[in-house]
């Protein structure tokens, strides 16, 4: 009977081997992360990848046949333990993109209110564009505003 904690399986730490045309080799170390997110250059293979496909749930030692332009096969050197942090791929790219809408937000926020600044004048006088703005000291103001440190 076969030890099943050597079979490929997502979150899993995966040695294998690339082998092309002319039996050269090249080791790479991999995990296969759950849904179609990859960051190929972490090592993190998304589960739908062809490369995932041929190799999930085969055994450590097996030599699987994959074609891609002059790979011709790939050996499952060794699989480990689960990746020493949990793959969420998904999360984590869930969280690159809600911090890429904060900072499109808060920039947005700040080009209002330099047109809003640029457009007011009043009897106190108007808003010199030649001025600085602080917005480090605007966001602390702000927060100190709303109560919060």
């Amino acid at each position: 009977m076969q030890d099943s904690t050597k079979q490929v399986r997502t979150g899993v730490d995966v040695d294998i081997e690339l082998i092309d045309s002319r039996g050269d080799r090249e080791t790479m170390r991999i995990v296969i992360a759950r849904g179609d997110v990859a960051d190929v250059d972490s090592g993190v293979l998304a589960a739908s990848a062809p490369l995932a496909k041929a190799i999930l749930g085969k055994r450590e030692g097996a030599e699987v046949p994959y074609r891609r332009g002059d790979i011709v096969a790939v050996r499952i050197v060794h699989v480990g333990e689960p990746a020493t942090a949990p793959v969420d791929a998904a999360a984590q790219d869930t969280a690159r993109r809600q911090e890429a809408v904060k900072k499109a937000v808060d920039d947005a926020e700040r080009t209002n209110a330099a047109i809003f600044a640029a457009s007011f004048t009043s009897k106190w006088g108007g808003y010199d564009a030649a001025d600085p703005i602080d917005w480090d000291d605007k966001e602390k103001s702000r927060e100190d505003d709303n109560g919060q440190t």
